[in-house]
């Protein structure tokens, strides 16, 4: 019975160990072999890495909030635990809503009520995200400002 190539013995081309990759560590002060202690010979190759793919399984220890967030987003799954967030409006559609709505205010006469309603909240809409987009923009600068000074 034959066996695989990787299982037979391995002969090593500089014939300092028998195969195996490792020689017996030997003391300095009288060349006696130390028991049980190796060093890797020239010839020793390194297996190569393997990765695995993370689990939930994987995190049975405490954990913050925003790392139990990140493993349930690595691993493609919904983290129960978290809030929906409330959907963020499409900018570009209240962009063209909001032109349509000029156009029609724009005509002679006077703008239907519901016509004006909402153009008062596609405005207020947008002043908010401007006034959200000021905030992070103040964000970052700060934060940049700090990395500066260090």
């Amino acid at each position: 019975m034959t066996t695989p190539k990787e299982y037979q013995q391995k002969k090593c081309p500089l014939n300092k160990c028998d195969g195996s990759g490792l020689n017996p560590l030997r003391s300095k002060r009288d060349n006696s072999i130390i028991p049980r202690a190796w060093t890797f010979c020239e010839c020793h190759e390194d297996e190569p890495e393997h990765y695995l793919s993370l689990n939930l399984t994987d995190w049975d220890f405490p954990c913050s909030n925003l790392f139990r967030a990140f493993s349930y987003d690595s691993c493609g799954v919904q983290d129960p635990g978290s809030a929906p967030s409330s959907p963020q409006p499409n900018i570009a559609d209240l962009d063209d809503r909001l032109n349509d709505l000029e156009a029609i205010s724009a005509e002679s006469g006077s703008m239907p009520r519901q016509y004006h309603d909402s153009l008062q909240q596609i405005r207020g809409q947008v002043l908010y995200l401007q006034d959200k987009l000021q905030e992070q923009i103040k964000k970052r600068a700060k934060r940049f400002e700090t990395y500066s000074e260090v």
